[in-house]
């Protein structure tokens, strides 16, 4: 087809460079770091907490199969801080609520021994998380 060959002869296509391995707790990285960061904001209700625990078990989770892989995983590790912060959050306000509530009904009933039934305590700690 043409009067003349091709100055130089055409070298084939190298190969694709193999592909990276895959990190085998990125899925867990991510579910915990959401879960987390959704739970911060909400950690003053008992879902959350809820939330934060289970963001901290996978991010655990993830954590360790990323190190046994030998690689690292910072969602993971975000989500593992963000967990263990709502949840600490969570507690604190819960024990102050409980602490909270235990105070001002006995000031205002004076003492549960006046003939004033023991759900008011309860009344009183699931009014904190309303």
């Amino acid at each position: 087809m043409y009067p003349y060959p091709p100055p130089y002869p055409y070298r084939p296509p190298s190969p694709p460079p193999p592909p990276k391995p895959k990190n085998p707790g990125t899925g867990l990285g991510i579910a915990s770091m959401v879960l987390g960061i959704i739970s911060l904001p909400f950690s003053w209700l008992i879902l959350p907490a809820f939330l934060a625990l289970i963001g901290l078990v996978l991010g655990a989770v993830g954590m360790a199969r990323s190190k046994g892989a030998g690689m690292g995983n910072g969602m993971a590790a975000a989500g593992i801080v963000c967990g263990a912060v709502a949840l600490l959050v969570g507690v604190g306000l819960a024990v102050a609520c409980f602490v909270l509530a235990e105070s001002f009904f006995e000031g205002f009933f004076g003492g549960y021994g006046d003939g004033y039934p023991d759900y008011w305590r309860e009344l009183g700690a699931l009014l904190c998380f309303a």
